[in-house]
């Protein structure tokens, strides 16, 4: 429908998936050998290196850094004031 400032229309979106009981439609997938509908993702527990260093400090492409900041915190004056 065309009107002075503009279109008024109808479209359709695009579909969308919507689970419900995740857990239960996960043992669905499964018992019906639908695996390739389930995402496995793996990646490095960054904390838990940080916790256990010793443990990894002889793989390579593993360190461990730790910076320092130089910081200036006026007396009685808010932060907020000063644009930080």
């Amino acid at each position: 429908m065309r009107m002075g400032s503009g279109d008024v229309r109808w479209r359709m979106r695009p579909p969308k998936v919507s689970i419900r009981g995740a857990d239960e439609v996960m043992r669905a997938l499964k018992s019906l050998g639908l695996e390739r509908f389930i995402r496995v993702k793996e990646e490095i527990n960054k904390d838990a290196i940080l916790n256990e260093a010793d443990a990894v400090q002889c793989i390579q492409g593993v360190s461990i850094s730790q910076e320092e900041d130089f910081v200036i915190e006026p007396h009685g004056r808010e932060s907020a004031g000063l644009g930080m």
